[in-house]
C-alpha cells in the first residue's frame, strides 16, 4: 500500500462538521459525509468519536484507508460553543492509502 498525497474522488481533504445541542444531547453531523451522526449526552465523548467516525464513513464510501483529525483542540471547540451552543468544526485528511 502506498501513501497518496492528494485526495481521490470521494475522499475530501477537509470535512465540515456541524455541532448543535439538542436538549441534553450534543450532536454532530456533516453535509460532506452522508450518514455522519454522532451524539451523546457527554460532549467530550461525542467530540472524541468524530475523527474515527469520519474516517470510517469515508473509508466505506471510497474503499480507501483514510485517517482524519479534527483541527483545533477540544478546549478551543468548547470555548467556541459556550455562548452560541452551535459551531462549525473541520476535520482534515492526514493519511490516505490505496488498497493493494
Amino acid at each position: 500500500m502506498t501513501d497518496k498525497t492528494s485526495a481521490a474522488p470521494n475522499v475530501p481533504d477537509r470535512v465540515i462538521i456541524f455541532y448543535a445541542q439538542v436538549g441534553s444531547l450534543h450532536a454532530f453531523n456533516s453535509m460532506d459525509i452522508p450518514g455522519l451522526n454522532v451524539a451523546s449526552d457527554d460532549l467530550l465523548e461525542a467530540y472524541g468519536q468524530l475523527a474515527d467516525a469520519v474516517s470510517a464513513l469515508v473509508q466505506v464510501e471510497s474503499g480507501q484507508k483514510v485517517k482524519y483529525e479534527l483541527e483545533g483542540s477540544f478546549a478551543d471547540f468548547q470555548r467556541a460553543i459556550d455562548d452560541s451552543h452551535s459551531a462549525e468544526l473541520k476535520a482534515r485528511l492526514v493519511t490516505q492509502r490505496l488498497a493493494a
